[in-house]
Parts: C-alpha cells; sequence; structure tokens
C-alpha cells in the first residue's frame, strides 16, 4: 500500500522567540525499493548559531494502526552522535563520550520507516513531533520549536482531493477499461495496473478523508 500525497505544514518563529525548529515531511516509498514502509523524515533547522545543539530528543505521535519499523541517521548528525530509540516512540540524538562539542547541522537528521495497518480501509497517516527537548555542547537545557502535524492522505484520493469519492471511483473505473492511463496516482493503487480489483478497492474507501 502506497500513499499519494504529502501535505506538509511549517511553522513560524517571531523575531522575538527564535528557536532552533523541527519539521517533518511524510512521504511514500520508491516503488520497487526495499523499504516496505512509508518514511516520515525529521528536519532541523538552527537559526540561532549562539544556541548549538549538541543533543535533542522528541517523541513521534502516528495514527493509531499503524507501526514504527525502523529509525535511520541522516546527514545533519554530526560524527560523534548516536541515535537512539524508539522507545515508546521517544527518538534521541546522544552525544558518544567525548564528542559533546560536535553540534547538529541544518537539514535531514533522522527518517522513520511507518508501516501501515494490515487493512483495506487504511486512515491517513498522521505525525506530530512532540515534546522536543535539546541540549547545549555545556549540558544546558535549549527549547525546541516544532511545525504543527504533517500527515498523508489516503491512497484511494486519485482525483488529488484528499477524500474518497465516486470521483475517484469514476478515474479507477476509467484507467481499469483502458480510457485513460494508468499512470500517476492510479498506478499506486492495489497491484498498480489498475484492474477491477483495484477499483473495488477504491469503492470500499469511498467516504476516507483527511486527517482526524
Amino acid at each position: 500500500m502506497r500513499s499519494l500525497l504529502l501535505i506538509v505544514f511549517a511553522l513560524s518563529s517571531s523575531a522575538q522567540n527564535i528557536q532552533p525548529l523541527l519539521t517533518a515531511q511524510v512521504q511514500p516509498p520508491v516503488p520497487g525499493s526495499a523499504l516496505s514502509g512509508y518514511l516520515a523524515t525529521v528536519n532541523f533547522l538552527d537559526s540561532t548559531p549562539s544556541a548549538q545543539v549538541a543533543g535533542l530528543s522528541v517523541s513521534l505521535g502516528i495514527t493509531t494502526g499503524w507501526t514504527i519499523q525502523a529509525v535511520m541517521p541522516q546527514a545533519a548528525i554530526p560524527s560523534g552522535k548516536e541515535l537512539l530509540g524508539p522507545v515508546n516512540n521517544l527518538v534521541s540524538i546522544a552525544s558518544i563520550a567525548g564528542n559533546a562539542a560536535n553540534v547538529l547541522g541544518n537539514g535531514q537528521i533522522f527518517s522513520v520507516a511507518i508501516a501501515p495497518p494490515n487493512s483495506s480501509n487504511t486512515p491517513s497517516l498522521v505525525v506530530t513531533l512532540l515534546n522536543p527537548t535539546g541540549v547545549s555542547a555545556s549540558g544546558a537545557p535549549i527549547q525546541i520549536a516544532t511545525a504543527p502535524t504533517a500527515y498523508l492522505c489516503s491512497v484511494y484520493a486519485v482525483a488529488g482531493n484528499c477524500s474518497v469519492t465516486q470521483a475517484d471511483v469514476f478515474l479507477m473505473e476509467q484507467a481499469q477499461m483502458g480510457l485513460i492511463p494508468c499512470t500517476g496516482s492510479l498506478a499506486l493503487v492495489g497491484d498498480g495496473k489498475c484492474t477491477i480489483g483495484d477499483v473495488q478497492l477504491v469503492v470500499l474507501a469511498v467516504g476516507q478523508g483527511g486527517p482526524p
């Protein structure tokens, strides 16, 4: 099962209260990839060089029924740091002994593979960054902001409006009969071949919408 539409919200900080910022992007796996789950990538942006964030932790809130499979470090984690977790959905970046001076760079810090429920009526994946905390190289606490929720629409919303309606059924039927190409969002449903079985999956999903 794959997803169709990526929606990412950003949080702006006021000039009087600028804080390092965490944001999340959610995207489907690349067809043919060894990764079986969806991918949530967490990005770090520090516009306050004096903050010098050397470590942080953040909890990942995900839709009920979805499962975190693995957490993978990304390029913005410097050498001398290790990625810990998830433990009860808590992910941390900590210093290996003697490397507290290394600070996080701007960019992607880790990715999370998240598996969908084993259900034909899969709810939209919602990822929320909760209770972030940071620490400086000297061990001082640093406040960290997060962006609002990021979510991925139902794969069956092939028309691209994030709600599964009869319009999506009509498009799937057109592709199944060969009247329109079985490409793009249509090819992400079921086996990717726009069969009658794929049409039935969309019919069963009518009524699904955006985030709860």
